[in-house]
């Protein structure tokens, strides 16, 4: 039987470390209790697919080592090797979001939003930076996380106030984007002031017909 000395209590357990605040167990004097492991294992996804995601990897790095090899090699006046690696990077990154929010799909696609936004800004700026990612990407972006949150809270099992915060925050996404258009990073008005204007009806609609719901939510999510 092991103990810890920081909590106080017997762990009848093999583990090393107190599962309560990971302090290094010692062996108790006593005799009482038993040693078997008492604690069920719980795979995670990355255990129960381990290998799947292994070999993924590993073909991922092969992927962008050719690449980047054949372009040396060969066509070493442009680097499109750059686009393969930023692709697989943000593919990675991705899955990493949804491996972490698989059990919000709302907040997982807030994230993916955030992810793919900064994707395309990036590969806007490696191509010359022709302004394609602000003036129709980003706007595309915030448009469609939106309508696919108002879908999921719409015809979702739980009640619509677990979705409000979700909302609000895909509808400020929407109104970011003018932000843009102070340092004209923005050089095509109409989807940004579209996009725009969508997310304030969006808003207002929130406040006037679940406005009660939607306080008490902000209320409890910011601690006011």
């Amino acid at each position: 039987m092991k103990c810890c000395e920081k909590c106080k209590v017997l762990v009848p357990s093999s583990r090393e470390r107190c599962p309560l605040c990971q302090r290094v167990l010692v062996q108790s004097n006593g005799k009482e209790g038993y040693d078997d492991e008492i604690f069920p294992y719980i795979p995670t996804m990355y255990h129960q697919h381990n290998l799947l995601i292994r070999i993924a990897l590993f073909v991922s790095i092969v992927v962008c080592v050719v690449c980047f090899a054949v372009n040396f090699l060969f066509w070493n006046n442009s680097w499109w090797s750059m686009f393969v690696l930023a692709g697989v990077g943000a593919a990675w990154a991705a899955v990493a979001q949804a491996i972490r929010k698989r059990s919000s799909f709302c907040k997982h696609a807030l994230y993916q939003a955030v992810t793919i936004a900064l994707v395309v800004i990036v590969f806007d700026l490696m191509t010359g930076f022709h302004h394609w990612s602000f003036n129709y990407a980003i706007p595309a972006i915030c448009t469609f996380t939106m309508i696919v949150i108002a879908t999921i809270a719409a015809t979702g099992h739980r009640m619509v106030s677990n979705y409000i915060i979700y909302m609000v925050l895909s509808a400020i996404f929407g109104i970011f984007p003018l932000l843009f258009l102070i340092p004209r990073w923005t050089t095509v008005l109409w989807p940004t002031v579209l996009t725009a204007a969508a997310s304030i009806i969006y808003l207002a609609a929130l406040v006037l017909f679940i406005g009660r719901d939607t306080v008490s939510e902000l209320k409890k999510r910011l601690h006011m």
